[in-house]
């Protein structure tokens, strides 16, 4: 059973770690996002051809004083305290997408691994909406593993580096009730 933490602790699971950040800073961030430029994004993505329905705004996008970046390295310092956890290097997110979704009952964004250039954890925290993020073992298989997303609540996934690692674990979001919004925090490794 989970239960709502008042500060960014994770709680361990299969896969990913799932941590609540709280409704009210979720409502403030989604607030702060609100009026970011967002684009749309192409509907079929990569060689596979992922489906996506959702509009973004990327790094470039976000202003540099925007709160997202000091929740962000909120973050960063209540993960690197996280007992146990080794990093390739020292965890800091320099890379903030936020995505926003158009209410639909389907998939949003199709199975996929995120860019092997990405290191450590990526973090997706929903600031708005509803939605299912699921896991799966291959691209074109269920989920086996899937979290209820809402306000507040935030999945921390491991990417490359991470305790020694070097997993994209597959994953996908479903079941967009209503508009949903979502930061991803990402630490793209330095060339």
């Amino acid at each position: 059973m989970f239960q709502k933490l008042p500060d960014f602790e994770l709680l361990a699971l299969q896969g990913a770690d799932e941590a609540y950040v709280g409704f009210a800073r979720a409502l403030e961030l989604a607030s702060a996002v609100e009026e970011y430029p967002f684009e749309k994004r192409e509907e079929r993505y990569g060689p596979r051809g992922v489906f996506q329905n959702f509009f973004s705004c990327e790094e470039r996008q976000i202003p540099l004083d925007s709160p997202v970046r000091e929740f962000s390295r909120e973050c960063a310092r209540a993960l690197m305290r996280k007992g146990g956890w080794r990093f390739d290097g020292e965890l800091c997110f320099n890379d903030h997408l936020i995505l926003k979704y158009p209410a639909h009952a389907g998939v949003a964004l199709g199975a996929h691994r995120d860019y092997s250039e990405y290191r450590n954890l990526i973090v997706s925290i929903t600031l708005r909406g509803r939605a299912s993020f699921n896991l799966h073992p291959e691209p074109d298989v269920r989920p086996n593993l899937s979290y209820a997303m809402a306000p507040g609540w935030g999945v921390a996934m491991v990417a490359p580096g991470f305790m020694g690692r070097e997993e994209r674990p597959w994953h996908s979001v479903s079941g967009v009730g209503e508009e949903r919004i979502s930061l991803i925090l990402k630490q793209r490794k330095e060339s």
